[in-house]
């Protein structure tokens, strides 16, 4: 074989083996200089958008291939762009980045800092039961974002102060909380709305000087500890049929109710 021929034939190998095919297959390319990449059959995008492969297979002989490229953010996109023609460009909104459920504290936490820092304000996220949403409050915190609705799946517990002195948040749904605990939004002058069906438990403090709240959904709630709703000025009503404690001084200032 000519040396011209076989360096073309040693650099189609190489490419061919960059993109996942087996030895057997870069070798058949490699002597079969008229196959090429066929249809892509598919796309699998990594968890947290980082990556992105494409599936296929061989125009002429049905091997098949697959293509993982690193995304880039552009515009509040992850963009996925394969070369030399293979799978074109993907794409997938920031707002895609959802389920964190097997994210670490700071890894949810960056994932929340990157949706706000993408123009997303309206922030609905599922995470596992043990999630500290300290680190939820923390990217929230971090950005100069206002006005942000918050909803967080499959935490079971507000943890104490998590949220306290945030005034960026307007509204809060925690659908899988069982606990609120001390201090937890304490100090949230712009929390208007919370939402929180399955909360069984309000803590001392939890929604003291929250002074924008006007409405609270806790049908199952149980107890309710001392100064809870201190100062809530603009509460206007609340149900709670389950109740058999309520601490002191639990809705001192509620001016309105």
């Amino acid at each position: 074989i000519p040396i011209n021929v076989q360096k073309e034939m040693a650099k189609l190998a190489r490419a061919l083996y960059r993109y996942g095919f087996s030895t057997n297959a870069y070798r058949h390319f490699s002597e079969r200089t008229e196959c090429e990449f066929g249809e892509v059959t598919g796309y699998e995008w990594s968890k947290d958008f980082s990556t992105c492969t494409a599936h296929g297979t061989c125009k002429y002989c049905n091997n098949e291939f697959s293509v993982t490229v690193n995304t880039a953010l552009e515009n509040g996109e992850f963009v996925a762009v394969f070369e030399n023609g293979v799978a074109g460009i993907q794409k997938k909104p920031v707002s895609a980045l959802s389920d964190l459920t097997g994210f670490t504290n700071e890894e949810v936490q960056s994932a929340v800092t990157l949706l706000l820092e993408n123009g997303v304000t309206d922030v609905d996220i599922t995470v596992d039961a043990d999630t500290d949403m300290t680190y939820v409050s923390n990217a929230i915190t971090s950005t100069d974002k206002t006005d942000i609705t918050l909803k967080v799946s499959g935490a079971i517990s507000i943890g104490e102060g998590a949220f306290a002195n945030n005034t960026q948040i307007s509204s809060v749904s925690f659908p899988d909380a069982l606990e609120m605990d001390d201090e937890a939004f304490y100090y949230c002058f712009g929390l208007k709305k919370v939402d929180a069906p399955k909360l069984i438990s309000l803590g001392n403090f939890s929604l003291t000087r929250c002074n924008s709240m006007e409405e609270i959904n806790a049908p199952e709630v149980e107890s309710i500890g001392t100064q809870c709703f201190l100062y809530c000025a603009a509460l206007k009503s609340i149900s709670f049929k389950k109740v058999t404690a309520v601490d002191a001084s639990a809705f001192s200032g509620c001016s309105v109710l």
